[in-house]
């Protein structure tokens, strides 16, 4: 048991909590910096008597304490000494709450890097890895082909797929059936839909997309590539494809 200590004024106290001493000068002062544990109260106080709630200091403007546990200002404070019943603690709870904020601004700053760098974050893939193949140059005379590569990269379950094309890609272009087959296809609200097979682990379907232009000129073309739960898994947006006459 270490040795009790009195403060002799209230430029210097001890924590009761944990043994630290504090100093006037510090910012947190009269809160103990390591454990949180607000010392400048009428319980921590040498005149304080617990067992009838009073303050037995004769010169005391104040006789009934009505909280011991808030912070006085009594020119008459002096503290009483400190019981310690084991060593402090290496670490208090205001060093882990002011860690925590340092490392939730360290993410912070590194996610907003990620976006403005690499730019959005991408979706879950859900277990599945696809690659797009687009070419640069179409002729609107004869139909061209989306090559499409599905790898179920999880080894847990067969997984499942959708292929969307939406109302402004349908007006661009027609689109024919894929090779191999869906096992379904719908339109709804203008967007096209087609479901495929689902894809083993550790296997990969290989996809060949049949489209035609419309029309000649520059044009965007986008389609979406989705789980079975409809969430995205690649996006191909903003492309502008050159369609020769």
């Amino acid at each position: 048991m270490q040795a009790p200590e009195e403060s002799t004024d209230t430029t210097t106290l001890q924590c009761p909590s944990c043994g630290l001493q504090l100093y006037e000068g510090h910012f947190t002062f009269p809160r103990c910096h390591r454990c949180d544990t607000l010392v400048q109260t009428c319980r921590y106080c040498v005149s304080y008597e617990a067992a009838t709630g009073r303050c037995v200091e004769p010169t005391s403007p104040v006789e009934s304490v009505a909280d011991p546990d808030a912070l006085t200002v009594c020119p008459l404070f002096k503290q009483a000494p400190v019981q310690l019943e084991e060593e402090a603690p290496l670490f208090g709870r205001s060093f882990w709450i002011y860690t925590g904020i340092g490392l939730a601004a360290v993410v912070a700053i590194v996610v907003l890097l990620q976006h403005l760098v690499f730019g959005p974050l991408r979706q879950p893939t859900a277990g599945l890895d696809v690659r797009i193949g687009l070419p640069d140059i179409l002729t609107a005379s004869r139909p061209w082909q989306i090559d499409i590569t599905i790898a179920n990269v999880t080894g847990e379950r067969p997984l499942g797929f959708r292929i969307e094309f939406p109302p402004d890609t349908l007006r661009r272009f027609e689109i024919f059936d894929p090779i191999p087959p869906p096992l379904s296809k719908e339109e709804r609200r203008g967007t096209q839909r087609m479901t495929f097979e689902a894809v083993s682990p550790g296997q990969y379907l290989r996809l060949t997309v049949p489209v035609q232009p419309r029309r000649a000129g520059r044009m965007d073309f986008e389609m979406l590539v989705t789980d079975e739960r409809g969430r995205v898994i690649s996006r191909c947006s903003g492309r502008k494809l050159e369609v020769e006459p």
